[in-house]
């Protein structure tokens, strides 16, 4: 896998945790000026986009570092799980 496509991944990822980061801070400030439902939303936003991160973390580290091997029956090609996120994306 190229560097290139790694750095753009890492970044897609990175991006998640900075907005979840975002939403916390604003969380924070809301709660300080007593606007608690504003709050509590920015939160609940905080904590979903904080758990895609870790979950596209740990999927990233695992198409990085494993082979997962799918056998094309047409011909016979082993493709990483990078192709097969490709393949599937185009359906």
């Amino acid at each position: 896998m190229g560097k290139s496509l790694e750095n753009m991944e890492e970044k897609r990822i990175d991006f998640l945790k900075e907005r979840a980061r975002e939403f916390f801070e604003e969380a924070k400030e809301l709660f300080n000026k007593k606007r608690y439902n504003l709050s509590a939303f920015n939160l609940e936003q905080a904590i979903q986009l904080f758990l895609k991160y870790l979950n596209w973390q740990k999927i990233w580290r695992l198409a990085k570092n494993s082979l997962f091997v799918r056998v094309d029956p047409r011909f016979g090609q082993s493709l990483s799980i990078q192709e097969n996120f490709k393949v599937l994306s185009r359906k």
